[in-house]
C-alpha cells in the first residue's frame, strides 16, 4: 500500500491540486453554512494544515519514511524525493488561505461588511508567495547518474564525476536551517529529506565503482535499502 509520504513525495503536484480543490470546496462550504457548521470546517481545515506541517517535519528525520533515493522512469538514475516539508507547508498555507482567509473576505464582501477594493488586496498578496511555495515545492534537488552525482543548480544541471569525490569528504550539512549533503573538497551541497541515508549511499558508490552500473535499477534500491530477497 502507497504511503502519505509516497503521495506526497512522488505525486507533488497532484498531491497539491488535490489540496486546492478540497480547500475550495471546504471555503465554500463553509461560507454557506456560516453558523456551527461553517466554524468547524474552518477549525477542521486549521487542524490539517497543522498536521501537513508536523508530517512534513517528521518525513524530514533519517530514521522515518521512505528511501534518500527512487527509482527515476526515464532513464538508468536514482532521483532524490522532492523535500515533504516543502510540498506540505506549501498545502498547509494553501488550506488556510482557500477555506479560511479568501473565503472570509468574499463572503464580508458579499455581505456587504467589506468593499472589494479594501478587501482584495490583502487577500491577494498571498498568490505570488503560493506560486514560489509551489514552484519549491515541486522541486526535485538532483539525482545519482552511473557517472556520477547530479544537482539540479541556478544555471542548469551540475555534474560531479564519483572519481572527483573521496568517501571522507562526504558529510552532513546544514546551511540556512536547510539539511542536506555536501562535499567538503568541492562546492557541492544537495539538498535532501534524508541526508544521512544519501550521504551514506555516496560514499558507498564513492568508494567502490563495482555498483555504479547497476545505479538506477530496482535491484540495485532493493540491496541498498536491504529489501532484496
Amino acid at each position: 500500500m502507497i504511503s502519505f509520504e509516497e503521495i506526497v513525495t512522488r505525486h507533488s503536484r497532484t498531491f497539491l491540486f488535490g489540496t486546492c480543490a478540497a480547500s475550495v470546496v471546504v471555503g465554500v462550504l463553509a461560507q454557506i453554512f456560516h453558523d456551527g457548521v461553517g466554524v468547524a470546517l474552518v477549525v477542521a481545515a486549521m487542524l490539517v494544515a497543522l498536521f501537513f506541517v508536523v508530517f512534513g517535519l517528521l518525513a524530514g528525520t533519517d530514521r522515518y519514511g521512505s528511501p534518500a533515493v527512487l527509482v527515476r522512469a526515464d532513464g538508468p538514475s536514482f532521483e532524490t524525493p522532492v523535500v515533504p516539508l516543502n510540498v506540505l507547508s506549501a498545502a498547509g498555507l494553501m488550506v488556510l488561505w482557500l477555506a479560511f482567509l479568501l473565503p472570509e473576505r468574499v463572503g464580508e464582501v458579499l455581505r456587504g461588511e467589506e468593499t472589494w477594493l479594501a478587501s482584495l488586496p490583502v487577500t491577494l498578496v498571498w498568490l505570488p508567495i503560493l506560486g514560489a511555495l509551489w514552484w519549491r515545492a515541486a522541486k526535485k534537488p538532483g539525482r545519482l547518474l552511473p557517472a556520477g552525482v547530479e544537482i539540479r543548480g541556478a544555471r542548469g544541471p551540475v555534474l560531479l564525476r564519483w572519481e572527483e569525490i573521496a568517501p571522507e569528504d562526504v558529510s552532513v550539512v546544514d546551511r540556512f536551517a536547510i539539511r542536506g549533503v555536501g562535499v567538503r573538497s568541492r562546492a557541492f551541497f544537495m539538498v535532501s529529506t534524508k541526508p544521512g541515508r544519501l550521504a551514506s549511499i555516496i560514499r558507498q558508490y564513492a568508494a567502490d565503482p563495482t555498483h555504479r552500473p547497476a545505479i538506477g535499477s530496482a535491484a540495485e534500491l532493493a540491496r541498498l535499502t536491504g529489501t532484496g530477497s
